[in-house]
């Protein structure tokens, strides 16, 4: 009887193992771990004060593995941001255009509560303005955001609430303007009660006549 040969396996790396971004496993802990690095040397040091390399050592990856997945700091913490919008605000389904605006702001109230996601805010705002690549990744973001978010727009729009052909940027852009003014701009605090009394003020609103750049018209 003839043995047969095995073929080896190729081994993976941690870069492959981070572009093949599958959910669970080896990859999402190697995310997961820089993820949590960045959030630590950011609260230690301050943005200027962490460069990827550092990350790599706190997070026990190779410096390459991050570089393939972000190539610039900006990218990378841009992503992180996106990750804590996404899993601290997510899309609310209350039954009504009201209830749902009021919960979205309450979220993003209590994710820019946190004084390292805040002055993420603030840095990145001021960087994508002599930036090219913190430009694009703050363009991406903001995308993303108001694809998931303009959701409870659509719903509002299906059940009446809103008319047809409002733009749901419009409609967050209302929103979401005073509450980023108070928190970044001001430093005041946003509860729950203001979050619920600014949606109030949207829902009676104009919302057909709230000015858009014709550039970020959707």
């Amino acid at each position: 009887m003839t043995g047969t040969s095995r073929k080896p396996k190729e081994a993976v790396s941690e870069s492959e193992q981070l572009t093949r971004a599958r959910p669970g496993g080896r990859a999402a802990a190697v995310v997961a771990a820089v993820r949590k690095a960045a959030f630590e040397l950011l609260a230690e040091r301050g943005y200027e004060g962490v460069e990827i390399p550092d990350i790599a050592v706190r997070a026990g990856v190779n410096r390459t593995t991050i570089y393939r997945r972000w190539p610039t700091k900006s990218e990378l913490l841009l992503d992180i941001m996106l990750e804590e919008m996404q899993a601290k605000v997510p899309t609310p389904d209350t039954g009504s255009f009201e209830g749902d605006l009021a919960e979205l702001l309450a979220s993003i109230a209590r994710v820019l509560a946190d004084p390292i996601t805040r002055n993420l805010f603030h840095i990145m705002g001021v960087r994508a303005d002599s930036d090219e690549q913190t430009a694009k990744a703050r363009e991406e973001f903001w995308n993303e955001r108001f694809v998931a978010s303009g959701q409870i727009v659509t719903r509002a729009i299906a059940r009446g609430e809103v008319a047809e052909g409002i733009s749901a940027r419009a409609v967050l852009e209302l929103g979401a303007a005073p509450l980023f003014y108070r928190m970044l701009i001001l430093g005041e605090p946003v509860d729950h009660r203001a979050a619920a009394d600014i949606a109030a003020w949207v829902v009676g609103q104009n919302l057909a006549g709230f000015p858009l750049s014709v550039a970020k018209k959707h």
